[in-house]
């Protein structure tokens, strides 16, 4: 389980190429083995196979998640994304090879061979039941279960117990040509956590400020320039599920971080106060101390302009239909850049 803030392991990186199954020793190794499309772990949007819905296997036995993405902004909320994404199990069965292979590898090679070095730690060392029954049968073939470490978040110790507890109640089956090949499969809470915050689509917003002289929309030297983020929701959750599981991320817009090129960087709570007339109060404000005469004219502009870039820092955890209590995720930023014209007014103050 996840106890400190993190992100989740970046598994695609760590496991690119791999599948592994617990051996008695603790440690993993098995050939690898591609999910739909060649991508690993998983995969975003692929088209369903005719007949397939939310929660349904995939050929290789992935399962299709369903993906919701919502955000709240003033109190409404609104349904943005909705889509199915491909994801291997973390425990499932697996193909192991037929019963003359089997045979043919335990009477020759023992348990060094490779083919026996793949069982999962109930069946390393205990002949497989039937297995004299099968020793000459090459069409059909042994499934055993077993828990793939890359698909895991947690700790080597969760993992061992759970693909522990997963095989008491899946034994080897040997599967003859044209019967049903077992299906279970195990995806835990944590994997569609995974899924919901790396499908999680956080809103850029629009810059905004004030003042704004007319015409250029340029702010002025010396003054209090008050800053904000429009279109931007407070809120994004995205929740990942199965039949009868799920999990959700949710994010919280905690603040923007302004630099301005001419003014000193400002922190800020929230996405900023819009202004209006006779505003007044708590605001996230910057104060430019020179104007953008002498700044290159950037692409699309007219006058000569200062680049603002707004960064929003967004807050995440997440809860799930096994356990309530929030944990807490890595945040994540999202950056927005505009050209702002800041002007410069000179007045001459004479006496009388």
């Amino acid at each position: 389980m996840l106890n400190e803030p993190r992100r989740f392991p970046g598994w695609l990186a760590a496991t690119l190429g791999v599948i592994t199954f617990l051996s008695m020793t603790g440690g993993w190794a098995a050939p690898a083995e591609a999910a739909p499309g060649g991508c690993w772990p998983y995969c975003g949007d692929p088209a369903p196979e005719p007949g397939s819905s939310t929660g349904g296997s995939a050929t290789d036995g992935s399962v299709a998640v369903h993906v919701s993405q919502t955000s709240t902004s003033g109190g409404s909320t609104t349904v943005t994304t909705s889509r199915a994404v491909w994801v291997p199990p973390v425990c499932s069965y697996r193909r192991l090879g037929s019963g003359a292979e089997y045979w043919d590898a335990l009477s020759k090679h023992g348990w060094d061979a490779g083919l026996l070095r793949q069982l999962p730690p109930a069946w390393r060392f205990t002949t497989l039941p039937g297995a004299e029954e099968h020793a000459t049968d090459t069409e059909g073939s042994w499934y055993l279960g077993g828990c793939r470490s890359a698909l895991w978040a947690g700790t080597p110790e969760e993992l061992a117990a759970m693909a522990a507890a997963f095989d008491v109640d899946h034994p080897p089956v040997y599967v003859m040509p044209g019967d049903p090949v077992p299906q279970a499969v195990v995806i835990p809470p944590e994997v569609l956590a995974q899924v919901a915050y790396d499908a999680m689509e956080l809103p850029d917003g629009r810059v905004d400020w004030n003042p704004r002289l007319v015409g250029l929309g340029a702010t002025v030297v010396g003054l209090d320039t008050w800053v904000w983020l429009t279109d931007a929701p407070a809120a994004v959750q995205v929740t990942a599920e199965i039949p009868g599981m799920w999990a959700r991320v949710d994010a919280v817009l905690a603040g923007i971080d302004i630099d301005a090129e001419g003014a000193a960087p400002v922190s800020c709570l929230g996405p900023g106060t819009p202004w209006a007339v006779g505003a007044s109060g708590a605001h996230c404000g910057v104060e430019f101390l020179r104007s953008s005469a002498n700044q290159p004219r950037a692409h699309g502009q007219s006058v000569p302009t200062s680049t603002m870039e707004v960064s929003a820092r967004w807050t995440a955890s997440w809860v799930s239909s096994a356990d309530p209590a929030p944990r807490e995720l890595d945040g994540q930023t999202v950056s927005v850049a505009t050209e702002i014209p800041v002007a410069e007014v000179q007045a001459i103050v004479t006496t009388s």
